[in-house]
């Protein structure tokens, strides 16, 4: 799998392990859905990881049920890349915090950094915060494997499964995805899935998938992970040991 198809597949999963108020997610889709046709039409140049929506937006529930976040758009480029695993003092040149991260995850090797941009702004368009992060991407027989991280900036809850470990709190969830064309119209399972919270529908695909998808959320010394996999089909208990490894590691 190319490096287009990872972030492509990666701008379709959304609002992970966030529960965002309607108009929030509307902003949400609407990012990702106009992404999905940019990314179809070539506009390469123009990649907009929607991270924010789908990784490194990590249960930001707080700061937008109080009405100050209602939008969030995140921007990253394959030519900042970088190809081999980096050290910290090449992270400080790019990013504001000290993240761990390992070269080998699990069984999964290290194949490349993503670094990006958000912002975060209020309903009036106004910037309410802005960051730079960055993401490690594993390599995998199929699917995806990441490791999103970004800043802690808000106070926040978190949805999922805890766990708890060495005093922190990890949080595992998992969901289906159904990747649909536009026009596209929900069927009644469809409708009683997403009511369960069992499934999410993603508009802008050129047919109809379906993919699982995990993850496992976590705050450590003010930077928030996102471990996530997406179909991947890694093991509850490997993917939460996979958290555990990047805690106990060094940064």
């Amino acid at each position: 799998m190319d490096i287009d198809e990872k972030i492509k597949k990666a701008l379709e999963n959304k609002a992970l392990d966030i529960s965002p108020d309607d108009a929030m997610l509307d902003s949400i889709k609407n990012s990702v859905e106009k992404e999905n046709i940019y990314m179809k039409k070539g506009f390469t140049a123009k990649k907009i990881v929607a991270l924010c929506a789908a990784i490194c937006v990590i249960g930001a529930v707080t700061a937008i049920g109080s009405g100050k976040v209602v939008s969030m758009s995140a921007h990253s480029s394959r030519l900042d890349d970088i190809k081999h695993f980096p050290t910290q003092a090449e992270l400080s040149k790019i990013i504001d915090y000290s993240p761990k991260y390992v070269e080998k995850l699990g069984k999964y090797d290290f194949d490349f950094a993503s670094p990006g941009e958000t912002e975060e702004k209020d309903a009036d368009g106004n910037v309410v915060d802005k960051y730079r992060d960055i993401s490690f991407w594993y390599k995998t027989d199929g699917g995806i494997l990441t490791l999103g991280t970004k800043p802690d900036t808000h106070t926040e809850e978190k949805n999922g499964e805890p766990i708890e470990y060495k005093g922190k709190t990890l949080y595992y969830d998992s969901i289906k995805y159904k990747f649909v064309p536009p026009g596209y119209e929900l069927t009644a399972e469809d409708r009683e899935l997403m009511d369960k919270k069992e499934l999410e529908v993603s508009y802008g695909s050129q047919e109809v998938e379906l993919k699982d998808n995990a993850s496992v959320v976590w705050t450590d010394s003010n930077v928030s992970y996102c471990l996530m996999d997406m179909d991947a089909h890694i093991p509850k208990d490997e993917l939460i040991a996979m958290a555990k490894q990047v805690i106990d590691s060094e940064n």
